[in-house]
């Protein structure tokens, strides 16, 4: 591809993680697509209530719900190279991985252990390399700070940078032409301006590329997109008062132009092989698709644009996932840049539990058949789920594991495990009800409701939605 994604940013929707449904009535929604580059028939769909799999190229999708340790998950992101380990941000465990797709999650470890992590990027170069954004665990409302990992996300190190106390360190993303260059954006307070940030020895030290205020104004601002050839080209997310916009720069981020305004939400960006670019979004419950042929110099509406909630592309194959209930399905594929749709899936498609959690999934799996999400059949046969004085196997809440799978993290280059520190008071207590947004009943902190469209955004729902409330409210 010619621009790396942000998989925080574009090839999800964000923005519409969700809260519980029986707290916000949000529906079961899909939010973002991962292909895995070595498992070319393999699909991850992403969901506010689990992971949704197919490992035939879309000819059938089994369900996997979320665990203790990935309750309230999202987003995603999926590693670089050939493990393609994947990444989800939690508000409970902190920032968690899987080697198995989900079979199985650990902790990272290291200085994020005391950190609730809401924002990470990933060298695309290098496997090893992966970065997180985070506030410290016992002071919500304390100065973000950067972080970096030497070993694929097991561990990671002190602080390479820290914002200003009441400033919002939103996104990080490497360069993929220059990996030792990242960019990072900031919200300054009480100034109120929008800062873009860029270091050249892989985070270590910092400079002020621009003001953002002088050519978008005064709104947080969000990495979306590096160009794969130049560092000099990039696309950002302009978060407005009552809209959100595209913005792209040629010279390195010292000034951008505005080119696609949505009035309500900018949900997914996407650069194909091509070199077409896909924009989706929604204002109000009108989908709002554009492309651009050009390189991005104009954009004209994309008339087959469903309720876009992401994009994504692999092997010249575009993927769309879409309003399971407004489109009639969940994700869909194009074989054209998006002129014609072809549905794969939705959610009723779903036709089992994924083997290494059908016991961990059969309280969840339950619920969502209940609802008439999916048949009952989707679950096995009728049986008795277990019982809270089992407490090894609580239903969706309870700790999964593989076959043969102890719960232990994989070891780092010191021989520590990213497991180590790992509280189980942190796992989500159980509600009485199951949440539309989440496989078990989990609550990690208590909710406060969306103020607005932009409610929770971007990663841990909870903190995310605060980073964000508090830059636009300084």
């Amino acid at each position: 591809m010619r621009r790396q994604a942000s998989t925080w940013l574009l090839v999800s929707s964000a923005l519409m993680w969700a809260a519980p449904a029986h707290a916000d009535s949000n529906y079961p929604d899909p939010r973002q697509i991962l292909l895995p580059p070595e498992n070319p028939e393999q699909i991850i769909l992403a969901t506010n209530f689990g992971l949704i799999l197919s490992d035939d190229g879309g000819a059938s999708w089994l369900f996997s719900c979320e665990q203790a340790r990935s309750a309230y998950a999202g987003p995603y992101l999926l590693g670089a190279g050939k493990q393609s380990r994947l990444f989800a941000v939690t508000s409970g465990a902190g920032l968690i991985y899987s080697d198995d797709a989900s079979c199985s999650w650990h902790v990272s470890g290291g200085s994020l252990t005391d950190v609730i992590p809401y924002a990470m990027a990933i060298d695309p170069t290098d496997a090893q390399r992966v970065y997180a954004i985070g506030v410290p665990r016992q002071d919500l409302r304390g100065s973000e700070s950067l972080y970096a990992s030497n070993d694929g996300g097991l561990t990671f190190g002190e602080p390479l940078f820290t914002a200003e106390p009441h400033s919002a360190l939103l996104t990080v993303m490497v360069a993929p032409s220059e990996p030792s260059t990242l960019f990072a954006t900031l919200f300054t307070s009480p100034e109120h301006h929008p800062l873009l940030l860029r270091s050249r020895n892989w985070g270590r030290a910092w400079e002020v590329v621009a003001d953002l205020s002088d050519s978008l104004g005064n709104s947080p601002v969000e990495l979306l997109a590096i160009d794969a050839q130049s560092e000099r080209r990039l696309h950002v997310r302009v978060l407005g008062p009552s809209y959100e916009a595209l913005a792209t720069s040629d010279d390195g981020g010292v000034s951008f132009v505005e080119a696609v305004s949505i009035p309500g939400k900018l949900n997914a960006f996407l650069e194909l092989e091509s070199g077409t670019i896909l924009v989706g979004g929604v204002a109000g419950t009108e989908p709002i698709g554009y492309r651009s042929l050009d390189g991005g110099r104009s954009y004209q509406r994309w008339p087959a644009a469903p309720g876009v909630h992401a994009l994504a592309e692999r092997n010249g194959k575009l993927y769309i996932a879409a309003n399971n209930y407004a489109d009639g399905y969940a994700i869909a594929e194009s074989d054209d840049e998006g002129e014609h749709l072809r549905p794969l899936a939705g959610f009723a498609d779903v036709r089992g539990v994924r083997s290494c959690a059908r016991d961990s999934c059969a309280k969840s799996c339950k619920y969502y058949a209940d609802i008439e999400l999916w048949p009952r059949a989707v679950c096995g046969p009728e049986s008795e789920p277990p019982g809270p004085s089992e407490p090894s196997a609580q239903g969706p809440c309870a700790e999964a594991s593989a076959p043969g799978d102890q719960g232990v993290a994989g070891k780092a280059a010191d021989g520590s495990t990213g497991d180590a520190r790992w509280d189980e008071s942190r796992a989500a207590p159980e509600r009485p009800v199951l949440r539309a947004s989440g496989g078990c009943a989990c609550s990690i902190f208590a909710r406060q409701p969306s103020q607005g469209w932009f409610g929770f955004v971007l990663a841990a729902p909870l903190l995310r939605g605060l980073r964000r409330r508090r830059a636009r409210a300084h």
